[in-house]
């Protein structure tokens, strides 16, 4: 089960939002540890190329454009095991589409699956009228297809 709406919310007048929630065939506790296992990330999630941390903060590659990537750090604001994090954007590289950057995932347990919401909030680096929307739009398929890479990595367990 898939919200297919594109949720863009203007949080501020340069921050932008888009949420998505999918149905994971798994109890919470289950997905939590599933999303959490960084050797396990990037097969399910395509906004990562790897992911590492440390006691402090989580070390991004990210895929950008035509086989260009760019790197970020960041560090949880939030972290309530098995049920929500969020992580913000504390550095980036110099390639990095975003001036500012936040992630929450937020778990809530249907019966034995979970109910997935996934959101990011946005600031593009760039300040053209029209890039908003383009971004939204691009964050929502590729948060629509992490989901069912998630639910698909999932049932196969």
């Amino acid at each position: 089960m898939y919200n297919n709406q594109i949720n863009m919310y203007i949080m501020d007048i340069n921050m932008y939002r888009v949420q998505e929630s999918a149905i994971i065939p798994i109890s919470a506790e289950d997905t939590w540890e599933l999303m959490r296992d960084l050797d396990l990330r990037p097969t399910w999630d395509t906004t990562v190329h790897n992911v590492s941390r440390d006691e402090q903060f989580l070390y991004y590659k990210a895929p950008l454009i035509s086989g260009f990537s760019w790197q970020w750090t960041g560090e949880y604001i939030t972290f309530e095991p098995p049920t929500r994090s969020a992580v913000k954007m504390i550095s980036g590289s110099l390639h990095r589409p975003f001036a500012s950057l936040v992630g929450s995932w937020i778990l809530k347990p249907q019966g034995s699956e979970t109910l997935l919401t996934m959101t990011t909030s946005f600031e593009p680096r760039l300040k053209l009228p029209f890039l908003p929307s383009i971004m939204s739009r691009r964050i929502s398929r590729i948060m629509l297809e992490s989901m069912a890479n998630l639910a698909s990595l999932a049932a196969s367990r």
